[in-house]
């Protein structure tokens, strides 16, 4: 339920009795299939094999509103430059004028709207626009257009799921998680980010800068990976309300030896004693049938 759009899931006769609830307060307008919802649009298969979510108005709205700008840009494999990050305090630094500030400010939020719904590999660009969005400069605008001119060049995508019609078949719940060590380099935070994928289509997804400091990139990957677990354990309890029957155990892959170490063991070393307890739930989950 979100303001006036509600998305009711059910047998037939469970959707009949709440809707016949509702119509006796409110006036709605009740749609058998669901076409649209928070913007985004949904499409069903003939045969109904799979279905397809994404937001074609949202990047009409972005054409009509930097398309001008846009077109001169070159076309990029990658949403926004690799491995840099957007600095906020620059010395002596020359502020676009308030128009174009608001203007960045309204780009930064029709990306997040993409990113909140279907568009998961524009997380970290658009996070990384999200620090400047008071004080932008000549060069965040540019990386803004190179983000939005990737968007606009690739709005066929978005996220397409085939569920199976098998009610003994196990569903896939698989994660990843990945932290960038120091950066950013003006606060010295880590930079994290994560995917959940349910039977290969991105469920949830995040990008953003770790709450303390960490002292190594062990420590870094293993916040990251804590913070994808805690993820998981509240989609499973969902799906298993949804009478999804999920695979166990769930894999969260983790690219870095030392994070893998400390979420398989308990022991420490004066490398690692220091870091924040919170995380070590992880270790609760190793290897577990049953969760």
């Amino acid at each position: 339920m979100y303001i006036d759009d509600n998305l009711i899931i059910g047998s037939i006769t469970a959707i009949d009795q709440v809707t016949d609830e509702i119509k006796k307060v409110f006036n709605v307008t009740i749609s058998l299939e669901v076409t649209e919802y928070l913007g985004c649009e949904i499409h069903i298969a003939e045969d109904h094999t799979c279905v397809w979510n994404g937001q074609p108005r949202l990047y009409k709205n972005l054409e009509q509103k930097f398309g001008s700008i846009v077109k001169t840009q070159r076309t990029t494999e990658t949403p926004s430059t690799p491995g840099s990050h957007v600095v906020r305090n620059i010395p002596h630094a020359i502020y676009v004028m308030d128009e174009e500030q608001k203007l960045y400010r309204s780009g930064v939020g029709m990306l997040l709207y993409l990113v909140k719904h279907s568009r998961p590999d524009l997380s970290n660009g658009t996070q990384e626009l999200l620090k400047v969005m008071d004080k932008a400069i000549e060069g965040h605008m540019k990386e803004l257009c190179r983000v939005i001119k990737y968007a606009i060049d690739t709005q066929n995508i978005g996220l397409k799921l085939k569920p199976e019609d098998n009610d003994n078949k196990q569903w896939e719940l698989k994660a990843y998680s990945d932290a960038d060590f120091v950066g950013n380099k003006e606060t010295h935070i880590s930079v994290m980010g994560y995917v959940v994928y349910f039977m290969n289509v991105p469920d949830c997804w995040r990008s953003r800068g770790q709450k303390s400091v960490t002292l190594s990139t062990t420590e870094a990957e293993y916040v990251a990976c804590s913070e994808v677990m805690k993820e998981v354990l509240f989609i499973l309890p969902f799906l298993r309300h949804l009478q999804v029957k999920v695979q166990l155990p769930i894999h969260v892959h983790v690219d870095n030896i030392g994070a893998i170490f400390l979420a398989e063991n308990q022991n420490s070393s004066d490398r690692t004693k220091h870091v924040d307890t919170r995380c070590h739930f992880v270790q609760q989950y190793k290897g577990m049938e049953q969760c």
